[in-house]
């Protein structure tokens, strides 16, 4: 076992302490991110740990063949789960792809197990060495299964936070790959874990960062990102403000938890209307905005069709509020964007005071 090697592991384990470290300060995240992000940092310090251990016992006495084959059994059962560990981090709702992958990974643990006494995936010889059994594809197969579950739940917290990151998941994937796929076609060069440190410290980078620009109620831009994207939009568009009517009474009398979900249920209006169109953030405590960058001749028709969607929910029951529109057109070739932030800002008050009277 080479110096090299050893000093990567050892750099891959202290970072990803490091990582458990920050993972605990970062006030982004909620308690249940926190605890499925050091899960997956865990998983990589074990997993790695034991592949090293299993290097070290590799052709030493018999005695260590008993440990040889634990630490082994360990890190095949442990790292197929990273990928489902990563996903679940972005998503950490359970999906039916999450319990599909559950019971095939529960598999391969079974078969790891199993192998220690048949040999049917990896075994260790009377000499105390390791090598690949016969069925060594399964968990190739499985580790490769975790990953692209993690690509698809990346994609989707992309989409679903609004934010434009499929690209930059695409190449931490590519990254990961290339790790794996140089230590599978020279042994001496073994940067595997090195590899699956550095991708998860990106993608727990990636999802900080999109965090920051998202509301946690109701899970649109945020403020920040809301500033952030007028900054970054060009061109020919639109501006929309939404204001909830008389909100302050619904929180005295059915209680801010009701009010929240008043709130959530306009952003789900907001973003099954809007969604395709344009970017959507709360930009304060009952004010939303949307960005519109396409679609601008169909705007009074999806003002319309978000009014009947708010109808449809108050008949349902729902002590559903009314919310009033304004909005402005805008081309940042002749004008400033925030000339057209105030006249829809405007307009959204004009038809506010317009109810009251």
């Amino acid at each position: 076992m080479s110096v090299y090697y050893t000093v990567t592991i050892w750099f891959t384990v202290f970072a990803m302490f490091i990582m458990l470290f920050a993972v605990g300060i970062n006030p982004a995240m909620d308690e249940r991110r926190r605890r499925v992000t050091r899960l997956l940092f865990a998983a990589i310090i074990v997993s790695a740990l034991c592949e090293w251990t299993g290097n070290l016992l590799d052709n030493t006495s018999v005695q260590w063949i008993w440990l040889h084959k634990l630490v082994k059994m360990i890190e095949l059962s442990c790292a197929p789960y990273i990928g489902i560990i990563c996903g679940h981090s972005l998503s950490l709702n359970s999906t039916r792809q999450e319990k599909i992958m559950g019971l095939v990974l529960g598999g391969n643990v079974i078969l790891e197990v199993l192998s220690a006494f048949t040999g049917w995936v990896w075994y260790v010889d009377a000499q105390n060495q390791y090598h690949h059994g016969a069925m060594y594809a399964i968990y190739i197969i499985c580790y490769l299964m975790g990953i692209v579950y993690y690509l698809m739940q990346g994609i989707q917290a992309a989409h679903r936070y609004q934010q434009s990151g499929g690209g930059v998941l695409l190449l931490v994937t590519l990254f990961l790959m290339s790790g794996i796929g140089v230590s599978l076609f020279d042994n001496s060069v073994e940067i595997t874990w090195l590899a699956v440190g550095m991708a998860s410290m990106m993608l727990y980078k990636f999802y900080s960062d999109i965090l920051q620009q998202v509301d946690g109620l109701t899970e649109l831009g945020n403020r920040w990102g809301y500033e952030d994207r007028l900054q970054r939009t060009n061109g020919q568009g639109a501006v929309l403000f939404f204001d909830v009517d008389c909100f302050k009474q619904i929180n005295d009398t059915y209680g801010h938890a009701v009010g929240d979900q008043c709130l959530c249920a306009i952003a789900q209006c907001l973003r099954s209307v809007y969604g395709t169109s344009g970017r959507i953030f709360r930009i304060g405590g009952d004010e939303f905005c949307v960005v519109l960058v396409r679609n601008m001749d169909q705007i009074e028709q999806m003002n319309k069709a978000f009014q009947l969607k708010l109808q449809t929910m108050q008949v349902s029951g729902m002590p559903l509020p009314g919310v009033s529109v304004g909005y402005a057109e805008f081309d940042t070739s002749e004008e400033e964007l925030n000339e057209a932030v105030e006249r829809a800002d405007a307009e959204m008050y004009r038809v506010k005071k317009e109810k009251k009277v």
